[in-house]
């Protein structure tokens, strides 16, 4: 195995586990949103 390869894949790692906490943050933020219009009305 290259060196190289090893970087390539712990930075597709780290941006695919930076990818999943934005969406998981932006769907938590929604479903606050949705419950917060809810309770408005």
């Amino acid at each position: 195995m290259d060196p190289k390869f090893h970087k390539l894949m712990y930075l597709i790692a780290f941006l695919a586990l930076l990818i999943a906490i934005l969406t998981i943050y932006e769907v938590l933020n929604a479903i606050n949103l949705f419950f917060t219009e809810r309770i408005k009305i």
